[in-house]
């Protein structure tokens, strides 16, 4: 079952991310200019997709989907961010999905000051 991440708010005192487990079927989080997530590999190589929804590009286009580039089979990525506009659904998610879930894990982060 699909999970809506939460992010954590990253300030000068630090942050203890949320450490999340996707579901196989694909995730979401909300949209923003301060909102990364961050991949976590332990064995398995994965891909990434960020899907935007039909129509929510500028002037009412269709967007493609965002790859992300491959994460390795062992390692640390950050990506973002994912403003509203095209990424965001009517509710102001973006639907993440991934090839593979095995030994991923997802932090999702706010760098907002």
């Amino acid at each position: 079952m699909a999970t809506t991440y939460v992010p954590d708010q990253v300030t000068r005192n630090g942050v203890a991310p949320t450490v999340n487990t996707p579901a196989a079927t694909g995730d979401k989080f909300p949209a923003g200019t301060d909102i990364y997530l961050r991949f976590i590999t332990s064995g398995t190589a994965a891909t990434v997709t960020i899907t935007p929804p039909a129509g929510g590009g500028p002037l009412g286009e269709t967007v493609a989907p965002k790859v992300l580039p491959a994460l390795p089979a062992t390692g640390v990525r950050e990506f973002g961010p994912w403003p509203a506009s095209p990424y965001a659904d009517s509710t102001g998610l973006v639907a993440v999905s991934y090839s593979s879930i095995t030994g991923l894990t997802v932090e999702c982060k706010n760098y907002a000051g």
